[in-house]
C-alpha cells in the first residue's frame, strides 16, 4: 500500500461503471481514521481531448490531517456505483525517502573517500613509527653492550 503524507493534497481519480461520462452525482466522502466523516466532495469530470469519447473519469482531493488509514467511499446514486478504499498516511511519502536514501549514499560515499584517506596517514604513519623502532631497537642494543656515543 502506497503512504501519503499527512498535510498534503491527496488527488483521487475514479472511473465510473461502465465509464459512464456527464454524471453530476459522483461524490467522494472521506472518513478520518476515527471514521469520523470529515469531507464531502463533488468529484469533478475529467473532459476528453476533442475528438475524443467521454472517459467517464472523475476526480477530487482531500488533505489529510492525521496519520493512519484514511477510507473514501465515492457514490452515485444515478448510476448506481458504490466503492470505497483505504489511504495510508504518515509524516512521510515513500518518494521522499527515496531522495533521501540518494543523500544518505552522497554521503557514505563521501566518508568513504575520508575514510581512505585516514587509512593512508594512518599507513604514513606506521612506516615512519617502524623506521624510529629500527632506530631504538639499535640504541638499546648499543646501550645494553655497554654505552652509546653521541
Amino acid at each position: 500500500m502506497d503512504i501519503y503524507k499527512k498535510g498534503e493534497v491527496l488527488k483521487v481519480n475514479y472511473l465510473a461503471l461502465k465509464k459512464t461520462a456527464g454524471l453530476t452525482d459522483v461524490t467522494m466522502y472521506v472518513y478520518n481514521p476515527s471514521d469520523v466523516l470529515v469531507n464531502t466532495v463533488v468529484m469533478t469530470e475529467v473532459v476528453a481531448e476533442s475528438g475524443m469519447d467521454a472517459l467517464g473519469l472523475y476526480r477530487g482531493s482531500f488533505t489529510p490531517a492525521l496519520e493512519g488509514q484514511y477510507r473514501v467511499r465515492i457514490e452515485s446514486a444515478t448510476n448506481g456505483d458504490d466503492i470505497s478504499k483505504v489511504f495510508e498516511i504518515g509524516n512521510f511519502k515513500l518518494d521522499d525517502l527515496d531522495a533521501q536514501l540518494v543523500t544518505i549514499d552522497g554521503k557514505v560515499d563521501n566518508l568513504d573517500a575520508d575514510v581512505v584517506a585516514v587509512k593512508g596517514v594512518v599507513d604514513a604513519t606506521k612506516l615512519v613509527v617502524d623506521a624510529t623502532k629500527i632506530v631504538v631497537d639499535s640504541i638499546d642494543a648499543q646501550i645494553s653492550q655497554g654505552g652509546y656515543i653521541l
